[in-house]
């Protein structure tokens, strides 16, 4: 198994800066049972990257809420573009730490298992952490396999986006990464997406039953 101690380790980024309409409230203070999921993605992350590591939790529409949810390890980011989109959040953590590269974990997908942190974070040591890398995890659907979050993207990538439009789709820096990889992971929380009522209400029932 790799060592995660050195400087290779990447700057986990939980994205939590929308304003959570379609939710009825904000993404990152939804109840998850037992914690927010703010709460329980900062866990997870904590403990599957071990030793050495460090995040940011990127806020923008209820930014005092959830600032007030920050655990050990997290540091506020704040980002004015919020309403622009995704990369306008993942540029404001990449300006606040350059030369970094950067674990993208969205708050949409808040039942990510400490393992598949631990699976990104060694995949990305062993594969040499390379500047122009992208790595995702990939799991089933019950009928073929999927990328998910969250994401490992490299330095130079990462550097790129502050001086992007906050507009463009973060999935157009794919085509330019090198190399490009996945890892494959048990769980199917990996493929989650909270955006709705009917979204939180099944991951509710998933943790009740032990599925995630």
């Amino acid at each position: 198994m790799a060592d995660l101690s050195d400087g290779a380790r990447p700057l986990v980024v939980i994205l939590a800066a929308g304003a959570g309409r379609r939710l009825g409230q904000p993404k990152g203070a939804a109840d998850l049972l037992g914690g927010s999921t703010l709460f329980h993605l900062q866990q997870s992350a904590r403990f599957g990257a071990g030793p050495g590591f460090d995040g940011v939790v990127v806020t923008g529409a209820h930014a005092e809420r959830l600032r007030r949810q920050l655990a050990l390890g997290f540091r506020e980011v704040h980002c004015p573009t919020w309403e622009r989109g995704r990369t306008g959040s993942l540029a404001a953590a990449a300006a606040s730490h350059p030369g970094r590269d950067l674990c993208v974990a969205p708050v949409d997908v808040p039942c990510v298992p400490p393992a598949v942190f631990r699976a990104l974070f060694e995949a990305w040591k062993d594969g040499g952490a390379p500047k122009r890398g992208w790595l995702a995890p990939n799991a089933s659907d019950g009928q073929r396999r999927r990328f998910g979050h969250p994401l490992i993207l490299g330095r130079d990538i990462a550097g790129e986006l502050p001086r992007a439009d906050p507009d463009r789709p973060l999935r157009e820096w794919r085509g330019a990464a090198d190399p490009v990889w996945s890892v494959p992971v048990a769980s199917p929380a990996v493929l989650d997406d909270l955006d709705r009522p009917g979204d939180l209400r099944a991951l509710r029932e998933l943790r009740l039953s032990g599925d995630r």
